[in-house]
C-alpha cells in the first residue's frame, strides 16, 4: 500500500521551484564588492542585466575601460552571455540569500570567485541643480512658497478684499 508524501516532499521541490523563477531575479545593476582568491584577475566593473535578458558589462583591460553587450541566460546556478559575432561564454552563478552574485570561471587552472553586489536604482534628484554651466537651478516646489488659497465666506463663495 503506498502512503501519501509527507508534507517535507510535497513542500520543498515547489519552494525550490518558487526561489528559482519568482524570488531570486538577477536583473538589476551588479557592481563588484570582491574577488576570491584576492588578488585574482577578474576585471569586471559593472554589470547590467535587464528584465529582458540583455546585458551590458565594464571592465578594465590594460589600463582602458571596454565594454560589451548582447543577451544572457540565467537559470539559477548558471549565468551565459553571448555577444553577437562570438561564442557564449557560461559562468557558474548564484544569487546567495545575503543578495550578492557569486560568479565562477577557470582561469590559469585556478578557480576564481567574484562577488557582486546589487546597487539599488539611481532615483532622480530634482532637489540637485543640474551640472550644465550657466543652466537654470531646478528643484522641487516646497508649498510653503506657493500663494496662500484664496479664503471663502461662509457660503462657500471667493471672499472679498477689504
Amino acid at each position: 500500500m503506498r502512503t501519501k508524501p509527507s508534507v517535507f516532499r510535497r513542500t520543498i521541490p515547489m519552494f525550490l521551484a518558487a526561489m528559482g523563477t519568482v524570488g531570486c531575479q538577477v536583473s538589476g545593476t551588479w557592481t563588484m564588492d570582491a574577488v576570491d582568491p584576492p588578488g585574482a584577475g577578474f576585471p569586471l566593473q559593472q554589470l547590467v542585466l535587464d528584465p529582458n535578458q540583455n546585458y551590458s558589462a565594464l571592465w578594465t583591460e590594460d589600463g582602458k575601460q571596454k565594454g560589451s553587450s548582447g543577451q544572457y541566460r540565467w537559470n539559477g546556478y548558471q549565468l551565459k552571455v553571448a555577444q553577437a559575432g562570438r561564442d557564449p561564454r557560461t559562468y557558474g552563478a548564484r544569487l546567495g540569500l545575503d543578495g550578492k552574485l557569486r560568479m565562477t570561471y577557470r582561469e590559469n587552472d585556478q578557480s576564481v570567485m567574484a562577488i557582486l553586489i546589487r546597487r539599488p536604482a539611481p532615483v532622480p534628484q530634482a532637489d540637485a541643480p543640474s551640472s550644465a554651466p550657466g543652466a537654470p537651478e531646478t528643484r522641487r516646489p516646497n508649498p510653503n512658497d506657493l500663494p496662500p488659497a484664496p479664503t471663502r465666506n461662509a457660503a462657500g463663495r471667493p471672499a472679498q478684499p477689504r
